[in-house]
């Protein structure tokens, strides 16, 4: 017997001591009594919901009515006093024009979280940031300027580490809240994991860490690097939220949000086939009220 979950091989080539006939006219709870030695099948069959699932299903809720409020704009985001500006520059953007781009969606959405706790919106400046000791090597500090391949990278890991700030006071390491341990997936540092595994991915991380919503650093070759590259000439481009629960009925929800919209999983590897997605970690606990836009 093989077990596939979400296109990705669970288990595979598992005995199981009955002849086939049998097993065709079998209630599937028979399958599971013969092979509960070899499967851990509390990791396939549904989940109870956990208040973790319950905070973030609400979570989902109120970013799915506000959706429809927000305005795109490249390069746009809300500042640290919720005025809608250019995060290039800082300058404000035109009014009833202004709006977000990937990132500044993400930041409105940590935002949510950030802004009961602190009194004001995360700071653009310091989410801009670059982590230049840790990320790349000599020969690649002119791409740092001519290109900033790493600030999608920078922009999610700032984020989450500002949360955390707010929420313990003590400012975790760059790298300190990334998903870089999974038994079944490939992970490569400051990378993250193939797209065409996030589904899977996302489901496991689900069971394992019920509530926890992932800001996803979206990176492709540039122009000009070998085919199959991984980790060299990589550009963190576009920035994702992914907010994965179970239901009250066990159903699983890998829901994705990405610039002002919901998309999914099979949209995000139709667009970047065979690219990969860092993924930082953010707990969904607290009170939760993404700011208004300003008219």
């Amino acid at each position: 017997m093989d077990i596939v979950l979400y296109g990705e091989s669970f288990q595979t080539s598992v005995v199981v001591p009955s002849a086939f006939q049998d097993l065709l006219t079998a209630p599937f709870k028979r399958i599971v009594e013969l092979s509960t030695s070899s499967v851990d099948w509390s990791l396939v069959m549904s989940p109870d919901q956990t208040p973790g699932d319950q905070r973030l299903e609400q979570v989902v809720r109120e970013l799915r009515s506000r959706l429809g409020t927000l305005r795109d704009m490249d390069d746009g985001a809300m500042d640290a006093e919720g005025r809608l500006v250019f995060i290039a520059t800082g300058k404000p953007a035109p009014s009833g024009k202004g709006g977000f781009n990937c990132s500044g969606f993400a930041k409105w959405v940590i935002d949510g979280f950030y802004a009961p706790l602190a009194g004001s919106l995360t700071d653009i400046d310091t989410l801009r940031s670059r982590d230049s000791d840790l990320l790349g090597k000599a020969w690649t500090a002119r791409f740092e300027e001519e290109q900033d391949p790493y600030f999608g990278l920078d922009w999610s890991r700032g984020l989450a580490r500002a949360l955390a700030d707010q929420r313990t006071g003590s400012m975790p390491g760059p790298a300190a809240l990334d998903v870089t341990r999974s038994d079944r997936f490939t992970h490569v540092k400051d990378v993250g994991y193939e797209i065409g595994d996030m589904k899977a991915l996302l489901y496991f991380l689900a069971r394992s860490r019920p509530g926890t919503f992932y800001l996803g650093s979206v990176n492709t070759r540039s122009k000009g690097a070998p085919a199959g590259s991984s980790m060299l000439l990589r550009q963190h481009h576009h920035v994702v939220v992914f907010l994965p629960y179970f239901d009250q009925t066990g159903d699983f929800h890998p829901v994705v949000m990405e610039r002002n919209k919901e998309t999914s999983v099979p949209s995000l590897a139709r667009r970047y086939p065979g690219e990969y997605v860092n993924l930082v970690r953010v707990d969904s606990e607290g009170p939760f009220s993404p700011p208004e836009l300003p008219r």
